[in-house]
């Protein structure tokens, strides 16, 4: 059976290999959207590099070690090289795959284990912490392969996305802590950070984040549109309606108008307007079908 009769797949390729003087280097091989045609298992395998696996679509499913591991969405999976590894594929499940290998940078050797060995496969399965965060940093990532950001800034994301999904894991679980002191995680991390704290408080944080990160306006608008591909104020009011909307699919009883001053838009009719203007319907249709397409 050939694989594209089984997942159809939006694929990214490989970024370019770089030494840094970090404690924990990632350097990423590609990263996939993967949708599921029909179900079947894949050929099991043994990993050469480390795989990040979280759902977007239903509970993945795998064999890993010959034991059954069931990650459902809002978890995250995370397989070492030298396990051997069996994809349970389910029809219409959609999932996000990176591949990508580590180094100590102190050092710059490559990095083949992060679990001992005697963990048990399930135990490589973790919630992820930060939901928010973690969904703006693959919105990001996936717009940097689609739209041919350098590759450099691929890697960065990746890495950002990785550290920060680390995080969920116990210190004493991991053979290597990395480095929370990681140029590019801090970077994308604070922003976004900074960005909820504004949604929160209902101002767009500029002089904040120009603090944090020590830079000027015009160094910040430019890092703005590598990270973001949009200029600050607009990135901040694309991540302000991505957190009202979220909020209206967790909780559909809620009226626009008490969406609309819970995310600090004083007028609802604005408030539509720019929600209209970001995902091509009104929020009043929020849980029926569309077919318009969202904004970058």
């Amino acid at each position: 059976m050939r694989s594209d009769e089984i997942i159809s797949r939006e694929n990214y390729g490989s970024v370019v290999r770089r030494h840094s003087a970090r404690m924990l280097r990632l350097s990423l091989l590609d990263f996939q959207r993967v949708t599921v045609k029909r179900s079947a298992d894949w050929r099991p395998h043994v990993h050469r590099e480390f795989e990040l696996i979280i759902p977007c679509g239903g509970t993945y499913r795998c064999h890993l070690e010959k034991l059954q591991v069931d990650c459902p969405c809002g978890d995250f999976l995370l397989i070492q090289p030298g396990q051997l590894h069996q994809d349970n594929f389910v029809a219409n499940d959609s999932h996000i795959f990176l591949h990508f290998n580590l180094f100590d940078g102190t050092e710059n050797k490559p990095v083949r284990q992060l679990f001992p060995s005697n963990i048990l496969p399930q135990a490589q399965v973790a919630a992820i912490l930060e939901p928010i965060l973690v969904e703006g940093a693959l919105e990001q990532l996936f717009l940097a392969g689609r739209s041919k950001q350098p590759l450099e800034v691929c890697e960065g994301m990746a890495s950002s996305l990785f550290l920060l999904l680390l995080e969920a894991f116990p210190a004493a679980q991991l053979l290597v802590t990395p480095s929370k002191n990681d140029t590019t995680h801090s970077l994308h991390h604070q922003i976004l950070q900074l960005f909820e704290t504004g949604v929160q408080e209902g101002f767009f944080p500029r002089r904040a984040i120009e603090k944090r990160l020590g830079v000027g306006a015009r160094t910040w608008t430019r890092l703005c549109h590598v990270l973001f591909d949009a200029p600050p104020k607009l990135a901040f009011e694309r991540f302000r309606l991505d957190c009202a909307n979220r909020y209206m699919t967790e909780h559909p009883e809620a009226s626009v108008k008490e969406v609309a001053a819970r995310f600090h838009y004083t007028d609802p009719f604005y408030f539509s307007r720019l929600y209209r203007k970001r995902f091509g319907f009104p929020p009043s249709r929020r849980n029926g079908n569309s077919t318009s397409k969202r904004q970058p």
